[in-house]
């Protein structure tokens, strides 16, 4: 009778399972088939006796199409093989898997039947659960597998720990009862993403005061320049007239002969002294506006040029540059 419901219910989810998977691919429609024919040929096995080809092609079966009613028919095939361990694990799969299933009243004595054996061995059956699965188990500090995992206990208090990359590790006691099997469920939270160090503000060297450019450092080249030609231009010009004078008192204790050249050459002086006054005094604006530039710092002087000179007792000055 059960046999014939697990049987019914398989051929009902795999056909499910192909009219689902009609419109997909060839691929996709493989992995039904496939359990389709290793069931047919697990059934075949089981129905000959053959309980250990029958568990090998069930459990082909269920990795290629995972399904509740290859879990009961695994189980029944090792309960016939007298392996409780795994029968007592494949038929609380099931009904894990299906708590509402139907036959569940013809399922649970199996169970209890084979938790009174594994009872009579000192030993209890245990399965670990994780959310998300995959968790390192680890119990009594002995790392056992990942969950799912499944296995055999002595009765009594017990320490489970479950560690997977990402997730904070969870640790929890149980208590494994003598006569029954026990689940143990756990979620596992995502671990809290270390907090990034506080910034630390940046060291800032106190500014150190700049130090005021000295004046001849400020003043160029050129400037320097113009300002020499100032000089030498008020000074060739103070010559000059001082030799002007010298000629005029000349003049004046030489006879008339003699006074006529001094007076000619305190002229010559005068025209002299005249276009010297004349150079220094342009040299000196041109001066006073290179060292205005110079000392607002606006610029250098790339591209500047002075130019003076007298012609016909007529004095000019040119400065060419950008201003």
């Amino acid at each position: 009778m059960l046999r014939q419901f697990a049987c019914s219910l398989l051929a009902l989810s795999l056909a499910c399972g192909a009219t689902r998977s009609a419109s997909a691919d060839e691929s996709s429609k493989s992995a039904p088939e496939t359990a389709r024919q290793r069931y047919q040929e697990g059934a075949q096995a089981f129905s000959k006796g053959r309980f250990a080809d029958a568990v090998d092609l069930f459990l082909d079966a269920n990795r290629a199409a995972p399904n509740p009613a290859f879990d009961y028919n695994i189980g029944l095939a090792y309960d016939q093989l007298g392996d409780t361990r795994n029968a007592l694990l494949w038929f609380r799969a099931y009904l894990r898997e299906v708590p509402n299933a139907p036959d569940r009243s013809q399922i649970e004595p199996r169970i209890e039947d084979a938790e009174k054996r594994l009872t009579a061995r000192g030993v209890q059956q245990v399965t670990v659960l994780s959310d998300p699965g995959g968790a390192t188990v680890v119990i009594d500090d002995q790392r056992l597998g990942v969950t799912p995992w499944t296995g055999e206990l002595a009765p009594g208090l017990h320490s489970v720990t479950l560690e997977l990359p990402g997730y904070d590790a969870r640790k929890q006691t149980f208590e494994l009862p003598v006569e029954h099997a026990l689940d143990v469920s756990l979620t596992l939270l995502e671990a809290e993403k270390a907090e990034a160090p506080a910034a630390v503000a940046p060291v800032v060297d106190k500014p150190v005061a700049a130090h005021e450019p000295s004046f001849f450092s400020q003043v160029k080249p050129l400037t320097w320049a113009s300002l020499g030609v100032t000089v030498v231009g008020f000074g060739a010009a103070i010559g000059f007239n001082a030799a002007r004078g010298s000629e005029v008192d000349d003049a004046w204790h030489s006879p008339q002969i003699a006074a006529q050249s001094h007076l000619d050459s305190a002229h010559s002086d005068k025209t002299a002294a005249l276009v010297f006054v004349g150079v220094g005094a342009a040299f000196a604006v041109a001066s006073g506006v290179l060292l205005y530039l110079d000392l607002s710092g606006r610029h250098g002087h790339e591209g500047t040029s002075v130019a003076g000179g007298c012609v016909g007792g007529a004095c000019r000055l040119i400065v060419n540059g950008r201003f």
